[in-house]
C-alpha cells in the first residue's frame, strides 16, 4: 500500500511540475510579446498632429516602422451609460494600433476614435458582466463604445486620442522585426524624426539576448567592455527610476511570476530526480 501511495505522490508531483513550468512559460512568452516592442521615452511630448506627420514620413521610407504613441491618465472616473454605475480606471490614450501595446485579444484600430477596449474587472463593476461589447462608457465626458474586453492589465481602458487639455504623448512603441537590434532601431527613429529622448530597455529585465551587446569589436578591448557595462548600468538605472505605467507594471508582473513558476517547477523536477536516484541506489545496494 505504501508503495502505491509513494508512486501516486511522485506522479502528482511530476504533473504539478509540468503544469507550473507550462504556466511559467506562458507568462514569459506573453511578457516577451510586450518587450519585443521598442519603447521610446520622449524628452518633449508630441501632439496628435506631429504624430501624423511622423507617420506620413515613415510611409516614404524603404523600411517604414509602425509605431504607436501613448500616454496614461491614472485614477479617472468612468461611468456606464446603460447602468449609471461608475468606478475608477487608468486611461491609456493612444495614437496608432493598440496591438503594439496589447498584442493579444481585440485590436483598437487607429481610425476608431469612438471605440475603446476595457479590462474584464472594470467591465464587470460597471455592467455586472464582462460581456459588454457594444455598450457605452463615459470617459472624461466623452462617450466610447466598447469594442473588446481583455483580462489584464486590470483597471485599464484603451482609447484613441490624447485626452482633453493634456500635453501630448511622451512614449512611443515601435514595432520590431524579429532579431532587429533594439538600440539601432530606436536611435535611427530618433534621428529620422528629430526627437530627443531615451530608450526604455524592458528587455534587460527579462532574458539575456542583450548580453551580446556587452561584447566590444575585439575581445581584448578592455575599455570597450568597460564602456558597454557602464552603458547597460545607465539603461538599468533609467528603468528603475522611470515611473511605470499600468501596462509596464504588467510586463514586470508577468516576468516575475513566470520566473518564479520556472524555479518552483525546476525544484519539483530535481526533487523527483533525487527520489528516483535514491530508490535506484537502494535497490542496487
Amino acid at each position: 500500500m505504501k508503495k502505491y501511495a509513494g508512486q501516486a505522490i511522485c506522479v502528482l508531483c511530476l504533473a504539478l511540475a509540468v503544469a507550473v513550468i507550462g504556466k511559467g512559460k506562458i507568462m514569459l512568452n506573453r511578457a516577451g510579446q510586450y518587450t519585443e516592442q521598442v519603447t521610446l521615452l520622449l524628452q518633449e511630448p508630441v501632439d496628435e498632429k506631429t504624430v501624423e506627420i511622423m507617420r506620413e514620413l515613415e510611409g516614404t521610407q524603404g523600411e517604414p516602422v509602425s509605431f504607436t504613441a501613448w500616454r496614461e491618465e491614472k485614477d479617472q472616473r468612468i461611468q456606464a451609460e446603460e447602468t449609471g454605475n461608475d468606478t475608477w480606471a487608468n486611461l491609456l490614450y493612444i495614437s496608432g494600433s493598440s496591438e503594439l501595446l496589447l498584442p493579444y485579444g481585440k485590436i483598437l484600430s487607429p481610425e476608431d476614435s469612438a471605440g475603446c477596449l476595457v479590462d474584464a474587472e472594470t467591465a464587470s463593476e460597471l455592467f455586472g458582466s464582462p460581456r459588454v461589447e457594444g455598450m457605452v462608457i463615459l470617459a472624461e465626458g466623452e462617450k466610447r463604445v466598447i469594442r473588446g474586453v481583455f483580462s489584464a492589465p486590470k483597471r485599464m481602458i484603451i482609447l484613441q486620442g490624447s485626452g482633453k487639455g493634456q500635453e501630448g504623448f511622451r512614449r512611443m512603441a515601435l514595432q520590431r522585426i524579429s532579431g532587429q537590434p533594439i538600440k539601432a532601431l530606436g536611435e535611427k527613429f530618433f534621428m529620422r524624426h528629430g526627437l530627443n529622448g531615451s530608450l526604455l530597455r524592458w528587455d534587460l529585465s527579462g532574458g539575456f539576448s542583450w548580453v551580446q551587446e556587452l561584447v566590444p569589436g575585439k575581445w581584448s578591448d578592455f575599455s570597450g567592455w568597460k564602456n558597454n557595462l557602464q552603458e547597460k548600468s545607465k539603461e538599468l538605472e533609467l528603468i528603475a527610476r522611470t515611473e511605470k505605467s499600468t501596462l509596464e507594471l504588467e510586463y514586470l508582473r508577468l516576468q516575475k511570476k513566470g520566473v518564479i513558476c520556472l524555479i518552483i517547477g525546476g525544484i519539483l523536477v530535481w526533487g523527483e530526480v533525487f527520489v528516483l536516484l535514491g530508490k535506484i541506489y537502494q535497490k542496487k545496494y
